[in-house]
């Protein structure tokens, strides 16, 4: 997985896909930002916080859809309406474990071969 994309100087930017990883482990293993600085070997806790951050707003604002068809808690609970809407919950968390995990496979593989995988915007296919 590629860490970094760029170098400004001495400051790093760092890929979207490795923040992801790293908020990701953070939340799913409860660990706190100087135990992943340390684990990750990045200098500021204070870096990931803001990446645990960002990724959280990711995932509310698509978890948005599922909060139109909750039903009103002042009306009758559906049961069946609750079980489905949790289970599109779980689906959806489910693909955007994958996402991540296969960004981070096609990262890996362009740094380690040195190619582009992605596709380019604005080539011609023959």
């Amino acid at each position: 997985m590629e860490r970094f994309i760029k170098k400004h100087g001495k400051q790093l930017v760092w890929s979207p896909t490795f923040k992801q990883y790293v908020a990701r482990a953070v939340i799913e293993k409860g660990l706190s930002y100087s135990e992943a600085a340390e684990l990750f070997n990045i200098k500021r806790s204070k870096t990931i916080g803001q990446w645990v951050r960002e990724f959280r707003q990711q995932l509310a604002s698509s978890n948005a859809i599922d909060m139109v068809n909750q039903p009103s808690p002042t009306g009758a609970s559906d049961l069946t309406s609750s079980e489905h809407t949790q289970q599109l919950q779980r689906s959806l968390n489910d693909a955007l474990l994958a996402n991540t995990a296969l960004n981070a496979l096609i990262d890996l593989a362009e740094s380690t071969y040195r190619i582009s995988i992605r596709k380019n915007s604005g080539t011609k296919q023959s």
